[in-house]
């Protein structure tokens, strides 16, 4: 599997939100068949973690401790909320695994909670890509005290402030720094 290259580090949860929103790769729907296809997909990639949670948590622990919507948009981005105890960088891997072939140009929005049925007490968020990471500082943190390794990877930290609005800084996808 390729290594994560690149991390960014939000510095709060809403510059995380505008990180979501400015990385998202939106498709244009031609046709109505256009649009069914890709529902079509983002079910296959939904369905496709629904069994690697199954296989790797077991189908109780997978019930408990994660959760799938239906809900979609056509941003290409899967998400699913999962609690701590199931977010283990194996089930890290096992997402990233995921977004390969028709996946490819896909993201992972895992949200991670104490516990998904409570819902009160959000660790974080983070978005993966085969190659990429962006990620609150509360996750961040998170996952560097529960021994998430990414040898190599370029850190790098993103805040909208307004002195960053006025830098190259405020287009992270294009971000030089």
């Amino acid at each position: 599997m390729q290594p994560i290259c690149d991390i960014i580090v939000a510095e709060t949860r809403g510059d995380f939100d505008a990180l979501l929103t400015r990385s998202a790769m939106i498709a244009e729907f031609l046709t109505g068949a256009d649009s069914e296809r890709f529902s079509d997909k983002n079910d296959r990639l939904r369905e496709a973690m629904e069994r690697a949670a199954a296989s790797h948590l077991g189908d109780a622990l997978a019930e408990s401790d994660t959760h799938f919507n239906w809900d979609w948009w056509p941003d290409h981005t899967r998400p699913i909320e999962i609690s701590e105890k199931a977010f283990t960088f194996e089930m890290f891997e096992l997402l990233r695994s995921l977004l390969a072939g028709e996946f490819d140009e896909w993201r992972i929005q895992a949200v991670v909670y104490g516990d998904v049925m409570d819902g009160h007490t959000l660790d974080g968020s983070v978005l993966l890509w085969k190659d990429k990471l962006i990620l609150d500082r509360e996750m961040f943190q998170w996952m560097d005290v529960h021994n998430f390794s990414f040898p190599g990877a370029q850190i790098r930290s993103f805040s909208l402030t307004v002195d960053d609005l006025e830098s190259s800084r405020s287009n992270i996808m294009n971000d030089p720094y």
